[in-house]
């Protein structure tokens, strides 16, 4: 016997049933991690000017799929249409953003101390787990992606 559930996605206004997907086991959840682990650790080999392209065609692809994307976020939790576009657009935005300006983020910056020589550097993270809120589907992954994209190791 199995503990599964299958988890159902509705659409707030009609309540009609828009999918519905068997919730992960243990050992799916634990593959999932490695593989982002894998992909962090390719992620975190490349220098920073190598990071802006993936980042640029995220952005791409969402305008590309704006209209898909806007329309599912409208059917699965009832956000305005005009809305679900402004968070698409303002995602590609932040995916842009930061593959333009990782380079001058990540620089180096002297800092006046007491010290000979004091500066503020950045670092890596690795993966890092974030909950994000239902109805923001792509703003806060998408703002969290890009900024750490820019991220040096």
């Amino acid at each position: 016997m199995t503990d599964r559930r299958t988890i159902t996605s509705l659409n707030p206004a009609t309540e009609e049933v828009l999918a519905s997907y068997e919730a992960w086991s243990p050992s799916q959840i634990s593959d999932a991690i490695d593989g982002v682990r894998d992909a962090q650790l390719r992620w975190r080999a490349l220098d920073v000017h190598q990071r802006a392209e993936p980042m640029c065609r995220a952005a791409a692809i969402l305008r590309e799929r704006s209209d898909r994307y806007a329309r599912l976020i409208t059917a699965e939790m009832g956000k305005p249409l005009v809305e679900a576009h402004a968070e698409l657009t303002k995602s590609a935005f932040a995916c842009e953003h930061y593959a333009e300006h990782a380079a001058e983020y990540l620089a180096d910056r002297p800092v006046s101390t007491e010290s000979i020589e004091s500066y503020v550097s950045y670092a890596r993270l690795g993966v890092v787990l974030a909950v994000m809120p239902w109805n923001f589907p792509f703003w806060p992954c998408a703002a969290r992606a890009a900024s750490s994209a820019r991220r040096r190791h």
